[in-house]
């Protein structure tokens, strides 16, 4: 009777190790997920990616971003809708600019967790791209 209860209490054990390792490669899997669409969304702008040169004084003044160095609103529009499409959040930002490129801050945020014990974190991506200046 001893035997059986102490191989129980093993295999129970056993199966509590391994569904928590299937949860971290899970997480794994959510963590590279996220980084796939963020270097896909460094690609895209800096491949299609232009400057809108839209002058919305109104809008930009109050934002402190020049005018000339926002990224044109097809590309935002479009990366915001795959990252939406993946179950992720997107966000560009200006950072710097020289004489030849714009500099943007992207992140790509989404949330990763471990199930069994119901934890849930925002796990962000983030990168410098540079856009040519058109």
């Amino acid at each position: 009777m001893k035997s059986i209860l102490e191989t129980s209490c093993y295999l129970l054990l056993m199966t509590l190790i391994c569904y928590i390792s299937v949860e971290f490669v899970i997480m794994n899997t959510e963590v590279s997920d996220i980084r796939e669409v963020q270097q896909y969304a460094a690609h895209f702008i800096e491949i299609y990616g232009k400057n809108d040169n839209i002058q919305e004084a109104d809008d930009n003044k109050n934002s402190g971003i020049p005018e000339q160095f926002n990224l044109d609103a097809n590309s935002y529009k479009k990366l915001a809708e795959y990252a939406e499409k993946e179950g992720m959040r997107f966000e560009c930002s200006y950072e710097a600019a020289t004489d030849e490129y714009v500099y943007y801050r992207i992140c790509i945020s989404g949330n990763i967790g471990v199930r069994i014990f119901n934890l849930e974190k925002e796990y962000k991506a983030e990168s410098l791209v540079k856009c040519p200046i058109y």
